[in-house]
Protein backbone atom coordinates (compact mmCIF):
# COMPACT_ATOMS: atom_id res chain seq x y z
CA UNK A 1 0.00 0.00 0.00
CA UNK A 2 1.45 3.28 -1.15
CA UNK A 3 2.25 5.64 1.78
CA UNK A 4 1.26 9.37 1.06
CA UNK A 5 2.33 11.99 4.17
CA UNK A 6 -0.15 14.85 4.43
CA UNK A 7 -0.19 18.07 6.32
CA UNK A 8 -2.71 20.07 7.71
CA UNK A 9 -2.49 22.84 5.32
CA UNK A 10 -4.49 22.34 1.87
CA UNK A 11 -1.90 20.49 -0.87
CA UNK A 12 -1.79 22.56 -4.23
CA UNK A 13 -3.78 21.43 -7.01
CA UNK A 14 -6.07 20.28 -4.25
CA UNK A 15 -4.30 17.20 -3.87
CA UNK A 16 -0.89 15.35 -2.29
CA UNK A 17 2.17 16.08 -4.02
CA UNK A 18 3.43 12.49 -5.40
CA UNK A 19 6.93 11.51 -5.79
CA UNK A 20 7.48 10.54 -9.83
CA UNK A 21 8.92 6.73 -9.65
CA UNK A 22 11.18 7.23 -12.79
CA UNK A 23 12.26 10.63 -11.20
CA UNK A 24 13.06 8.56 -8.16
CA UNK A 25 15.22 5.83 -9.89
CA UNK A 26 16.97 8.50 -11.98
CA UNK A 27 18.05 10.32 -9.01
CA UNK A 28 19.47 6.99 -7.26
CA UNK A 29 21.10 5.72 -10.05
CA UNK A 30 23.01 9.57 -10.47
CA UNK A 31 23.72 9.39 -7.28
CA UNK A 32 25.21 5.92 -7.18
CA UNK A 33 27.45 7.34 -10.44
CA UNK A 34 28.47 10.33 -8.11
CA UNK A 35 29.23 8.21 -5.45
CA UNK A 36 31.45 5.94 -7.27
CA UNK A 37 33.12 8.69 -9.29
CA UNK A 38 33.80 10.51 -6.25
CA UNK A 39 34.97 7.40 -4.00
CA UNK A 40 38.20 7.24 -6.63
CA UNK A 41 39.32 4.81 -9.28
CA UNK A 42 39.20 1.27 -8.43
CA UNK A 43 41.96 -0.06 -10.72
CA UNK A 44 44.34 1.62 -13.24
CA UNK A 45 43.84 1.76 -16.71
CA UNK A 46 44.76 -1.95 -18.39
CA UNK A 47 44.70 -4.01 -15.01
CA UNK A 48 43.66 -7.17 -14.86
CA UNK A 49 43.05 -10.15 -12.31
CA UNK A 50 41.41 -13.23 -11.21
CA UNK A 51 39.22 -12.43 -7.91
CA UNK A 52 38.26 -15.63 -6.41
CA UNK A 53 37.64 -17.24 -9.62
CA UNK A 54 35.86 -14.29 -11.43
CA UNK A 55 37.96 -12.55 -13.84
CA UNK A 56 37.67 -9.21 -14.21
CA UNK A 57 39.26 -6.10 -16.22
CA UNK A 58 39.58 -2.28 -15.22
CA UNK A 59 37.34 -0.21 -17.32
CA UNK A 60 36.87 3.34 -18.19
CA UNK A 61 33.60 4.93 -17.37
CA UNK A 62 31.73 8.49 -17.49
CA UNK A 63 30.01 10.02 -14.83
CA UNK A 64 28.71 13.44 -13.96
CA UNK A 65 31.26 14.52 -12.14
CA UNK A 66 33.43 12.96 -14.74
CA UNK A 67 35.32 9.81 -15.99
CA UNK A 68 36.73 6.70 -13.63
CA UNK A 69 37.90 3.50 -13.66
CA UNK A 70 36.24 0.43 -12.25
CA UNK A 71 36.26 -3.48 -12.41
CA UNK A 72 33.88 -4.98 -14.76
CA UNK A 73 33.78 -7.91 -17.40
CA UNK A 74 33.08 -10.45 -14.45
CA UNK A 75 33.24 -14.14 -15.81
CA UNK A 76 32.53 -16.33 -13.49
CA UNK A 77 35.07 -18.96 -13.80
CA UNK A 78 33.28 -21.50 -11.10
CA UNK A 79 36.26 -22.12 -9.12
CA UNK A 80 39.09 -19.84 -7.78
CA UNK A 81 41.84 -22.14 -9.77
CA UNK A 82 39.73 -22.15 -12.73
CA UNK A 83 40.49 -18.42 -13.63
CA UNK A 84 44.06 -17.90 -15.30
CA UNK A 85 45.94 -14.83 -16.33
CA UNK A 86 47.32 -15.22 -19.75
CA UNK A 87 51.24 -15.62 -19.62
CA UNK A 88 53.74 -13.26 -21.14
CA UNK A 89 54.83 -15.50 -23.19
CA UNK A 90 51.63 -15.81 -25.31
CA UNK A 91 51.81 -16.11 -28.91
CA UNK A 92 48.34 -15.45 -29.76
CA UNK A 93 46.48 -13.66 -26.14
CA UNK A 94 47.73 -10.52 -24.21
CA UNK A 95 49.92 -10.78 -21.70
CA UNK A 96 47.73 -10.37 -17.81
CA UNK A 97 43.95 -11.41 -19.63
CA UNK A 98 42.31 -13.25 -17.72
CA UNK A 99 40.12 -16.26 -19.00
CA UNK A 100 38.14 -19.23 -17.70
CA UNK A 101 39.47 -22.77 -18.16
CA UNK A 102 37.91 -26.49 -17.43
CA UNK A 103 41.03 -27.62 -16.14
CA UNK A 104 43.90 -26.15 -13.55
CA UNK A 105 46.34 -28.11 -15.40
CA UNK A 106 47.82 -27.37 -18.67
CA UNK A 107 46.86 -30.29 -21.32
CA UNK A 108 49.28 -31.89 -22.85
CA UNK A 109 47.72 -31.85 -26.50
CA UNK A 110 47.19 -27.93 -26.09
CA UNK A 111 50.68 -27.66 -25.31
CA UNK A 112 51.61 -29.31 -28.32
CA UNK A 113 49.45 -26.79 -30.12
CA UNK A 114 49.59 -23.53 -28.31
CA UNK A 115 51.53 -21.48 -30.68
CA UNK A 116 49.75 -22.01 -33.85
CA UNK A 117 47.21 -19.79 -35.25
CA UNK A 118 44.21 -20.35 -33.55
CA UNK A 119 40.22 -20.28 -34.94
CA UNK A 120 37.96 -16.91 -35.22
CA UNK A 121 36.81 -17.89 -31.32
CA UNK A 122 40.58 -17.53 -30.27
CA UNK A 123 41.32 -20.97 -29.61
CA UNK A 124 43.37 -23.62 -31.13
CA UNK A 125 41.67 -26.40 -31.80
CA UNK A 126 43.04 -30.46 -31.25
CA UNK A 127 41.57 -34.08 -30.90
CA UNK A 128 42.47 -35.04 -26.67
CA UNK A 129 45.21 -38.60 -26.81
CA UNK A 130 42.11 -40.28 -26.24
CA UNK A 131 41.20 -40.20 -29.71
CA UNK A 132 37.18 -39.55 -28.97
CA UNK A 133 37.29 -35.57 -27.45
CA UNK A 134 37.88 -32.40 -29.42
CA UNK A 135 39.56 -29.76 -27.25
CA UNK A 136 39.66 -26.24 -27.78
CA UNK A 137 42.60 -24.70 -26.35
CA UNK A 138 44.43 -21.38 -24.89
CA UNK A 139 47.91 -21.00 -24.22
CA UNK A 140 47.71 -24.94 -23.00
CA UNK A 141 44.32 -24.90 -21.47
CA UNK A 142 41.49 -26.44 -22.08
CA UNK A 143 38.71 -23.53 -22.56
CA UNK A 144 35.89 -25.85 -24.36
CA UNK A 145 35.55 -29.62 -25.48
CA UNK A 146 33.20 -31.63 -27.10
CA UNK A 147 32.45 -35.82 -26.51
CA UNK A 148 32.58 -37.83 -29.89
CA UNK A 149 32.35 -41.20 -31.21
CA UNK A 150 36.33 -40.47 -32.73
CA UNK A 151 38.25 -37.21 -33.47
CA UNK A 152 40.55 -37.32 -35.59
CA UNK A 153 42.10 -35.28 -38.66
CA UNK A 154 41.02 -34.89 -42.29
CA UNK A 155 43.81 -36.08 -44.75
CA UNK A 156 42.84 -34.06 -47.11
CA UNK A 157 43.21 -30.64 -44.67
CA UNK A 158 43.60 -28.94 -41.66
CA UNK A 159 40.46 -29.43 -40.32
CA UNK A 160 39.12 -31.91 -37.16
CA UNK A 161 36.39 -34.68 -37.60
CA UNK A 162 34.13 -34.88 -34.35
CA UNK A 163 31.96 -37.49 -35.59
CA UNK A 164 28.71 -39.05 -33.30
CA UNK A 165 28.07 -35.85 -30.89
CA UNK A 166 24.86 -35.22 -29.65
CA UNK A 167 22.14 -34.29 -32.32
CA UNK A 168 25.02 -35.30 -35.28
CA UNK A 169 23.11 -37.27 -38.15
CA UNK A 170 23.21 -41.19 -38.08
CA UNK A 171 22.39 -44.55 -39.59
CA UNK A 172 23.00 -46.58 -36.64
CA UNK A 173 23.96 -46.97 -32.96
CA UNK A 174 27.68 -47.16 -33.85
CA UNK A 175 27.78 -43.86 -35.12
CA UNK A 176 27.08 -42.06 -32.11
CA UNK A 177 29.21 -41.77 -28.77
CA UNK A 178 29.07 -43.19 -25.76
CA UNK A 179 25.81 -43.05 -23.88
CA UNK A 180 23.79 -41.99 -27.10
CA UNK A 181 21.65 -43.94 -30.07
CA UNK A 182 20.39 -43.63 -32.98
CA UNK A 183 17.07 -41.72 -33.03
CA UNK A 184 15.68 -42.65 -36.45
CA UNK A 185 12.55 -40.35 -37.70
CA UNK A 186 12.05 -42.30 -40.57
CA UNK A 187 14.49 -41.27 -43.35
CA UNK A 188 17.29 -39.96 -41.32
CA UNK A 189 18.93 -40.29 -37.77
CA UNK A 190 20.55 -38.16 -35.42
CA UNK A 191 22.66 -39.25 -32.05
CA UNK A 192 20.29 -38.96 -28.83
CA UNK A 193 19.30 -40.28 -25.69
CA UNK A 194 15.82 -42.12 -24.61
CA UNK A 195 14.10 -39.91 -21.83
CA UNK A 196 11.15 -40.83 -19.58
CA UNK A 197 10.41 -37.23 -18.69
CA UNK A 198 7.12 -35.43 -19.41
CA UNK A 199 7.70 -33.30 -22.74
CA UNK A 200 6.20 -30.53 -20.90
CA UNK A 201 8.91 -30.26 -18.39
CA UNK A 202 11.35 -27.50 -18.66
CA UNK A 203 13.98 -29.99 -17.25
CA UNK A 204 14.63 -33.92 -17.37
CA UNK A 205 17.94 -35.31 -14.94
CA UNK A 206 18.40 -38.27 -17.71
CA UNK A 207 19.69 -35.40 -20.26
CA UNK A 208 21.56 -33.27 -18.42
CA UNK A 209 24.61 -34.31 -19.40
CA UNK A 210 23.83 -35.92 -22.99
CA UNK A 211 25.25 -33.15 -25.13
CA UNK A 212 28.49 -33.38 -23.64
CA UNK A 213 29.94 -30.15 -24.56
CA UNK A 214 30.98 -28.03 -22.32
CA UNK A 215 32.50 -24.50 -22.52
CA UNK A 216 34.79 -22.70 -19.40
CA UNK A 217 33.27 -19.73 -17.81
CA UNK A 218 29.34 -20.53 -19.39
CA UNK A 219 26.03 -22.40 -18.58
CA UNK A 220 25.52 -25.33 -20.58
CA UNK A 221 22.95 -26.02 -22.15
CA UNK A 222 20.78 -28.63 -20.93
CA UNK A 223 18.69 -30.65 -23.44
CA UNK A 224 14.94 -31.81 -22.53
CA UNK A 225 12.93 -34.40 -23.36
CA UNK A 226 11.14 -34.29 -26.20
CA UNK A 227 8.96 -37.10 -27.45
CA UNK A 228 11.12 -39.88 -25.64
CA UNK A 229 14.13 -38.45 -26.99
CA UNK A 230 17.10 -35.94 -25.03
CA UNK A 231 16.57 -32.10 -27.63
CA UNK A 232 17.22 -29.05 -27.19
Amino acid sequence: MERVSRSSEAEPFGGPRRFHSSMGLWLIVCCSLLAVACGGDECQRGETKCDNGVAKVCFDSEALSGSYRHWGGDEDCGAPDLCVLTQTDSTNHLAGDPFCVLDPTPDPACITIEHQVPDRSGANVTCAADGATLLFCRDGFIVKRDICASCTKLASSDQLDCSGTFYSPCHSDADCRSGLLCNHDGTAGFCSRPCSCDSSASSCAECSDASGFESAGQAHTVPVCRAGWCSF
